[in-house]
């Protein structure tokens, strides 16, 4: 596998993770709280985090006994991607639930929110006109800001150059 391989096998292993958990939490979670399925092992005196954990390393012991069996294995339904797909979503669900209980998930979103408002005027209409929502209204708001956006710029633009 060369590297141009290795980063298509990486897009198609996310692409399919984040395509799997958006139905997974359709069926499991109903609403606001994308871990609500996960809480529920504390009803058996096991955190959460530690619920998942113990999931991601049943689909690394999965991995481990495909492999030892040179491929062979009694599920024919789950291929191996199917697990290597299950292990990004459980890897992701436990960096949600370890950095929401440390507090450092407030932390990111602000180094998000930072990172937003340090892009150029360009780039900041690039990501509203490319964010899509379910809700037209919504998306009439977004696209607003993103031309609001650009005539602030031209205005600032023109004033660089009169200056």
């Amino acid at each position: 596998m060369d590297n141009t391989q290795a980063i298509n096998l990486q897009r198609e292993i996310m692409d399919r993770a984040l395509e799997v958990v958006k139905c997974k939490r359709s069926d499991y979670s109903h609403g606001s709280d994308p871990f609500r399925n996960f809480r529920k092992s504390a009803l058996f005196g096991v955190e959460p985090w530690r619920g998942v954990l113990i999931r991601l390393t049943d689909k690394m012991s999965r991995v481990e006994s495909i492999m030892e069996k040179k491929g062979e294995r009694a599920v024919k339904d789950e291929t191996l991607m199917d697990v290597f797909v299950d292990m990004v979503n459980y890897a992701c669900i436990l960096a949600g639930l370890c950095l929401e209980e440390l507090g450092e998930l407030q932390q990111i979103t602000k180094e998000e929110k930072m990172t937003e408002l340090s892009k150029s005027p360009q780039e900041l209409v690039k990501t509203l006109l490319d964010t899509h929502t379910d809700d037209p209204e919504l998306n009439a708001l977004l696209l607003s800001a993103a031309k609001a956006i650009e005539r602030m710029d031209m205005t600032f633009s023109n004033e660089d150059d009169d200056g």
